[in-house]
């Protein structure tokens, strides 16, 4: 008869039944799988041990990236999605979303109306824009024709101002195609106001588009003079 060699295993059997009996031992010493840990540990006591240990990875509860138990309190310490209260409505709100909160939705900030690139004024909280926006649709209607009339006219300008002749000089050039770039820019974002405001009138969304096609094809041509100098 032998005996098993793994402390704590009372077993003695024949040879011929060692190697099956030493295989399925719980008095085996087996590391534990979790990295950085390392600890051997009696075979059948793993999944308890496996349960405790510190080396465990457990998903965060903000941010779900899986840290060690061992490291959770520190990680959640600084950890980027961990919520704090807002200092203007003391909503619970993720560190990296803050910004975006009390730019866009907290209810007790002053906030711009999204239509201040075309020249609305108003400012107010919450309820207060809400009520502007959903109020003022003929007024931003006009702001946002006559910036469109206002970048139609600029770039005509700068047509008669010689753009397109071979003296305009490197610095020149160079101011210009800034301006272009900025109007672009702006008729995107004027664009993109207006067909939220123009889902009921298909009259002044036809006309608004129309000038932005002859804007579009405005720039189209003064870049092309600009690349040929």
């Amino acid at each position: 008869p032998v005996a098993c060699p793994n402390e704590g295993c009372q077993w003695n059997g024949y040879y011929s039944n060692y190697e099956g009996h030493y295989i399925k031992c719980d008095y085996q010493p087996t590391q534990c799988v979790y990295s950085g840990c390392g600890e051997m540990v009696a075979k059948g006591m793993l999944k308890r041990h496996a349960e405790q240990c510190q080396f465990r990875p457990q998903p965060c509860e903000w941010c779900q990236e899986n840290i060690p138990l061992r490291n959770m309190k520190d990680h959640q310490r600084h950890c980027l999605q961990r919520p704090v209260p807002c200092k203007a409505c003391g909503k619970d709100v993720s560190t990296t979303l803050m910004e975006k909160h009390l730019r866009e939705e907290c209810q007790n900030v002053n906030r711009s109306c999204v239509f201040v690139i075309a020249g609305c004024t108003f400012t107010g909280k919450g309820a207060e824009l809400v009520k502007h926006e959903e109020q003022c649709n003929a007024e931003h209607l006009r702001l946002v024709l006559r910036a469109q009339v206002d970048i139609d006219q600029r770039m005509k300008e700068f047509q008669l101002r010689g753009v397109t002749t071979s003296a305009a000089s490197p610095d020149r050039l160079a101011r210009y195609d800034s301006a272009i770039t900025h109007l672009e820019k702006r008729i995107t974002e004027l664009t993109e106001q207006m067909s939220n405001l123009l889902v009921d009138n298909q009259r002044m969304k036809s006309e608004i588009q129309s000038r932005n096609v002859a804007t579009e094809e405005a720039i189209g041509k003064l870049q092309h003079a600009v690349k040929e100098l």
